[in-house]
């Protein structure tokens, strides 16, 4: 698993990184079967900045797996950072459970078809 951070106009403070990793990638990690996938972390703040007014962040996630599946990506916007983060792996992970990008071995089909069989 390879994670990549990419900004535009503004820097990654270690505090942001950590914030990704334990919001975005461990979950990820978890939810699919390999770890042979790479996560690019996109983030941008609106150009225009009035005085008083908070940035507003944009982010979106780009997530390419080396197995033959689709690249799934997320984007989204909002005001603050660790909120932003919380709604965007939300989005993933529901993404990738449409897309059936879940673990392998929660399904048993021998089990079943042992069941069907009467025996186990």
């Amino acid at each position: 698993m390879t994670t990549r951070f990419v900004s535009q106009d503004l820097e990654w403070t270690e505090a942001m990184k950590e914030t990704v990793r334990s919001k975005i990638v461990e979950p990820l990690q978890r939810h699919l079967d390999k770890d042979n996938f790479e996560v690019s972390i996109h983030l941008g703040a609106e150009r225009k900045r009035m005085n008083g007014r908070k940035p507003k962040f944009e982010m979106w996630v780009v997530l390419q797996t080396f197995d033959g599946r689709n690249n799934q990506i997320v984007r989204r916007e909002g005001h603050d950072f660790a909120a932003l983060a919380n709604e965007v792996s939300s989005c993933m992970r529901s993404q990738l459970s449409k897309h059936k990008f879940r673990r392998k071995g929660t399904h048993n089909p021998f089990r079943a078809l042992a069941s069907a069989e009467g025996g186990l």
